[in-house]
């Protein structure tokens, strides 16, 4: 078994084994090369399992035991799709996954849009304001999908506008100015 944990990691290439990766809290920053030599490889990874991860990049596995609050970039291949489950992920149209529950299946309305998609800039794989509302708000429990689903935004913006309206003398608006 190989685990990775609150890490943000380059492509994983394993071969098809007995060997279980679990990713958690992570973030697979795995673009495609310009070629399509992988293409052509048809290169199928290990049994995988994923909770709270963000993937940049294509993923090809022989069998995803669970993906929960997964936010995928690119199509998603699963060679056995008749095991496991996805709960509460985002994935891109022509992914091939086995059984779907609470996701959002990408369309041209409904795509992700992130602060920073290069490593090393500011806001790195954090979801921008023009992420859609199902996407910012459609992991458990109302958190964003994806590895920052930890930090619950959605529900620590309502709290605090709900806060302000409480304190907020009479005739007065209030509203969330974000800075970065």
């Amino acid at each position: 078994r190989l685990q990775i944990e609150r890490s943000i990691v380059g492509p994983i290439r394993l071969p098809d084994t007995k060997v279980e990766l679990v990713i958690s809290d992570s973030i697979i920053d795995a673009p495609e090369p310009d070629s399509d030599v992988t293409q052509k490889l048809a290169l199928v990874g290990p049994i995988i399992r994923l909770e709270r991860v963000t993937v940049f990049g294509r993923v090809r596995v022989s069998e995803i035991s669970l993906a929960e609050n997964v936010l995928f970039t690119a199509p998603v291949t699963v060679t056995r799709r008749d095991a496991g489950r996805m709960h509460h992920c985002y994935l891109p149209a022509g992914s091939k996954t086995p059984f779907r529950e609470s996701c959002q299946d990408g369309s041209p309305q409904l795509q992700p849009a992130f602060t920073a998609r290069r490593y090393g800039e500011p806001g790195y794989a954090q979801l921008s304001l023009a992420c859609p509302a199902e996407i910012r708000a459609g992991g458990t429990m109302g958190a964003e999908i994806g590895v920052f689903h930890h930090l619950r935004q959605p529900q620590r913006e309502a709290a605090l506008l709900a806060q302000l309206e409480e304190y907020v003398r009479f005739g007065l608006e209030t509203g969330l100015i974000y800075v970065t």
